[in-house]
């Protein structure tokens, strides 16, 4: 059978996943590469290596965990116990074992014989239960558990839960088969015979004879075809978790693998490294930089979703053009990419690494995304400042926005002479607060505190007013706080750039000066001494 790349990415990357598996069991298979595999292997012999595949990337604990569910949930006595003594365990030696059996044997049942002795000497060795337990049993709900780990929230292929034992993989095959209509040729290899996609055969499948691609009016697939985008997942980056992982995607083989291969990833946003990398071997080897897509995935049984990230040439030059700033960004703030804002369930998370790329990626001013979080990032700024216990609102890193504002002024060419004369004016009107509140040498910390987040918010509240109302409020501070401007700085200033003028002195005003930690250090040793005395 020959996989050939559509240009449709739920299907392209069934084949690269089943690329990645052949591969990690040494199977043979002829390619040219880019746009095709071809192999000598039936459906059914594809479903038992994506499931044996699956099995790899779990742990034999995981699986104990699975037995232990089904049996023993519901005894409260064992429970504790069990809970109390299983983070003791350690399978690493078995993992191992399970590593090479799977790809030595090639054998679903072999594999879940070998897990069942090693969950099986478990229970009775740790937890003295052999009277409450048998083999077979453990075998039985294994077969079950495993052959379901080809299901995930977008691909929902159930098997027969109703069977036991090896017949549960025997319905698996049998639906790859089930429903078959032989005058309807698979819509995407045109090989084989097809059944209409569902949800339970497609990864993502728009609903049943509700869909139009290829222009006809239902859409068909192969047990070949099904059995290949069933090994779709072993394409994506998992970051940190089960449900969020994502995608590099290009319809052409050595494309993503260059892309996707080796990722160690916890945030989306990380992946614009590798595009850089990427492009900047195309522009050295062809001169050109090429079209990419990023797929994220939601895998979220109560909110499953697809989110596309398209970078366009434009995008990429842009991209390219601040290659060494986003580098900066995700080595030095990697940690602190985040914001969160109290809900009534808790605490909602904003990942602003993927704010960053879905702006680029929509190729909007990168100004906006700083003025949508600059508030929150001064609200931030003050509760740990003033060391509140579970403020409404957390992260959003002043240095963070700061960075992203940089960003700004390079790709729309305003020059850095604007964005680092405007930082240091902030740094320089939150010295002379500092000097307007000191009195005998001491600051008095809570009125500055005050005094700065008052100033700042009154920049950011004026740069979305008009240009009149900046200058405004710029020339009240310069009088009050006897914070004038150089003539030439004043020149830099039209109604072009205010808004960003404005936001740049307002978060700089944020940011602690060098030697403020240390005159606050001086201040309390003064205090501490004067009280001794």
């Amino acid at each position: 059978m020959r996989y050939i790349l559509t240009g449709n990415f739920q299907y392209d990357l069934g084949i690269y996943g089943l690329k990645k598996i052949l591969d990690f069991f040494n199977e043979s298979y002829e390619t040219d590469g880019k746009y095709y595999i071809e192999l000598n292997k039936k459906p059914e012999e594809i479903l038992e290596f994506i499931i044996l595949k699956l099995i790899s990337q779990k742990t034999p604990l995981y699986f104990l965990n699975k037995i232990f569910e089904v049996l023993f949930e519901d005894n409260k006595d064992f429970k504790k116990e069990f809970e109390g003594k299983v983070k003791n365990l350690n399978f690493s030696d078995e993992y191992k074992n399970l590593i090479e059996i799977i790809k030595k044997e090639k054998s679903l049942e072999k594999t879940i014989s070998y897990l069942t002795e090693i969950i099986y000497n478990v229970l009775v060795n740790t937890f003295n239960i052999q009277s409450k337990i048998t083999k077979q049993q453990i075998e039985e709900i294994l077969w079950n558990k495993t052959v379901n780990l080809l299901n995930n929230i977008l691909l929902n292929f159930q098997a027969d839960r109703k069977v036991k034992g090896k017949t549960v993989l025997d319905k698996a095959i049998e639906k790859l088969y089930k429903d078959v209509e032989k005058n309807s040729l698979c819509s995407f290899c045109e090989q084989h015979p097809g059944k209409r996609i569902t949800r339970d055969t497609f990864f993502f499948a728009p609903a049943q004879f509700n869909a139009f691609w290829f222009n006809e009016p239902s859409i068909f697939i192969c047990p070949y075809c099904l059995a290949c985008n069933l090994a779709i997942t072993q394409s994506m980056t998992f970051l940190g978790n089960e449900i969020n992982s994502v995608v590099i995607y290009k319809p052409n083989i050595e494309d993503m693998e260059n892309l996707n291969e080796g990722l160690k990833i916890s945030n989306i946003g990380e992946l614009t490294k590798k595009v850089i990398e990427y492009e900047k071997l195309n522009l050295k080897k062809e001169a050109t930089t090429k079209d990419l897509q990023i797929i994220e995935f939601y895998l979220d049984s109560k909110n499953p979703k697809l989110e596309f990230y398209m970078l366009t040439d434009e995008v990429i030059e842009n991209i390219l053009k601040v290659s060494s700033q986003l580098e900066n960004l995700y080595i030095n703030y990697k940690d602190s990419l985040w914001g969160q804002v109290k809900d009534k369930n808790g605490y909602e998370e904003i990942n602003l690494s993927k704010e960053l790329l879905k702006y680029l990626s929509y190729n909007q001013k990168l100004f906006f995304l700083v003025q949508r979080f600059a508030k929150l990032g001064i609200m931030a700024e003050s509760f740990r400042q003033g060391n509140v216990r579970n403020p409404p609102v957390k992260g959003f890193y002043i240095n963070v926005l700061l960075e992203i504002l940089k960003i700004h002024f390079i790709l729309e060419e305003l020059g850095m002479n604007y964005f680092e004369a405007f930082k240091d004016y902030g740094q320089f009107l939150r010295g002379k607060v500092i000097s307007q509140v000191s009195e005998g040498g001491n600051v008095n910390w809570n009125t500055f505190n005050n005094k700065i987040i008052s100033l700042s918010n009154s920049f950011l509240d004026a740069g979305k007013g008009n240009f009149q109302q900046f200058m405004e409020t710029l020339t009240r501070v310069m009088i009050s706080y006897d914070a004038p401007i150089d003539t030439n700085l004043l020149k830099l200033i039209n109604k072009d750039t205010y808004k960003e003028i404005a936001t740049t002195i307002a978060l700089s005003l944020m940011t602690k000066k060098p030697n403020e930690e240390k005159l606050k250090e001086n201040q309390q040793t003064s205090i501490e001494k004067g009280q001794e005395i």
